[in-house]
């Protein structure tokens, strides 16, 4: 970050060797710090007999009140 200010504050111009190896070092602190999720159950869900097509068809909610307002 104190290489960025003075990019930015002091007007230096880093060489292209500087840029990559500044890149270089801003990818390897995020990799180092990302959360890694676990990995999803690889079971397949139950298909109760309907189509693909239906498993994706979703029906829109009732309204709660007459007209959808209370």
């Amino acid at each position: 970050m104190r290489d960025a200010d003075l990019v930015k504050f002091a007007r230096l111009t880093p060489s292209e060797g500087e840029c990559l190896d500044l890149l270089a070092r801003a990818e390897s602190i995020v990799t180092r710090t990302m959360l890694i999720a676990p990995l999803p159950a690889t079971t397949e869900p139950a298909n109760d007999g309907e189509s693909e097509a239906e498993m994706d068809t979703v029906e829109p909610a009732e309204p709660k009140y007459p007209g959808g307002k209370p």
